[in-house]
């Protein structure tokens, strides 16, 4: 079957319910399951603030994409989470402080293939109250994609010899082309050569009606067709082939795919200079091909400030003296380890990142949460009433 819910093509599927770290059951006669369009419910007189575990099992392994608790009115929670069948946490769903889990349905990702898992809720005097749990994977066959496309259907492989050509002939699937040809080459060992006409084995077809970062890929016979309305639509469409690609040849396919999230995105620090190419093949081998499009960078002092060359020596030299153990640890001393990288530097890291159509956005703290600014200019820093510049310790993060 295609990815989606897959609870009626769970064998031997069974939901045990009971005090977490316990046999014990909250209810006379144990309810197992949701065959009957009832809820799981329980008073809170009969919980007490213990956690409750639906333990689930099924009788084969299956990829787990993700698991959502549907909450009836009644009962309340203040965190939802999800566990392997060894008790590791997987996803949590918590309230804010003080208050209960305003959403009704609770999605929790998993990403593991298994054939059992459990869920806990903890609430502070409330009503138990489960209408359902819906498990979204792929069972019955392997998943050859992740992350998952919405549509998938996969066949036989067919020889990489059959790819040798491919034809663009738009600004917005150049970049997926260069990205196609590179990695291709490194798995197979063929180079492919761009044509000049669309009868390549390989074309990439610009479809406007398509949203953005979604692509459908069609591969079969002697021929890949990939469809995709942006950059990063058809750099994900690459990604995908080169993943149907492997010792046995490239497996032929039709896939259809929309993110779930319109922004994925991801936080790193500036790399220090000799981080730079781990960090590069970080975005090749991860990042892109796990369907990301933002790359946050975090600057701090990592970046050589032309008019004020002290900020980056006075924060090397307390970052220096951190590691000897001669001061405490200073704030945001992992951004470039302490270094400050040339702007040049920083932008040929920005391009290679936009190479892959990823949007690049600089994190640059603000005011109040800039401590490599007033540890060397403490004048800077606003002072309550009752402080003064010596009394305030500069090197301790939001002073």
């Amino acid at each position: 079957m295609s990815y989606g819910k897959i609870n009626s093509y769970l064998s031997g599927l069974n939901f045990h319910v009971k005090f977490l770290g316990t046999d014990a059951s909250p209810f006379k006669n144990e309810k197992t399951d949701f065959s009957d369009g009832e809820a799981i419910y329980c008073k809170w007189d009969k919980i007490v603030c213990k956690p409750i575990e639906i333990k689930v099992s099924f009788d084969e392994a299956a990829f787990i994409d993700r698991i959502v608790v549907n909450s009836g009115e009644r009962g309340a929670y203040t965190c939802v989470y999800l566990t392997d069948k060894i008790g590791q946490k997987l996803a949590v769903h918590r309230s804010e402080t003080n208050c209960n889990i305003a959403a009704k349905n609770v999605e929790l990702e998993a990403a593991v293939i298994t054939d059992g898992f459990s869920i806990v809720l903890e609430g502070n005097y409330f009503d138990l109250d489960v209408l359902s749990v819906d498990i979204y994977g792929n069972v019955g066959e392997d998943s050859c994609l992740f992350p998952i496309p919405r549509k998938a259907s996969y066949g036989n492989y067919i020889p990489t010899s059959t790819f040798s050509t491919l034809f663009y002939n738009t600004e917005t699937s150049k970049k997926a082309s260069y990205i196609l040809k590179e990695k291709y080459f490194e798995k197979t060992g063929i180079e492919l050569i761009r044509s000049l006409t669309d009868s390549a084995s390989i074309i990439f077809i610009e479809d406007n009606s398509l949203s953005a970062n979604a692509y459908r890929l069609s591969i079969k016979n002697d021929r890949a067709e990939i469809f995709a309305s942006d950059e990063r639509g058809f750099v994900i469409a690459v990604e995908a082939f080169i993943k149907l690609t492997n010792e046995n040849g490239v497996r032929t396919a039709e896939i259809e795919d929309i993110p779930a999230h319109p922004f994925r995105g991801v936080h790193m620090y500036l790399p220090a200079i000799h981080q730079l190419e781990f960090t590069k093949k970080f975005i090749k081998e991860l990042i892109s091909p796990m369907g990301y499009n933002v790359v946050i960078i975090e600057v701090a002092a990592g970046m050589i400030f032309d008019s004020h060359p002290k900020i980056n020596e006075v924060v090397a030299d307390a970052i220096s003296k951190a590691k000897k153990g001669i001061w405490p640890t200073f704030p945001h001393s992992t951004v470039a380890e302490g270094e400050a990288l040339s702007k040049q530097t920083v932008r040929e890291l920005v391009s290679y990142i936009k190479s892959f159509g990823i949007e690049v956005v600089p994190e640059i703290q603000s005011l109040g949460h800039v401590p490599f600014m007033t540890f060397t200019y403490p004048e800077i820093a606003e002072l309550g009433e009752d402080e003064t510049i010596e009394k305030t310790d500069t090197r301790v993060e939001d002073a």
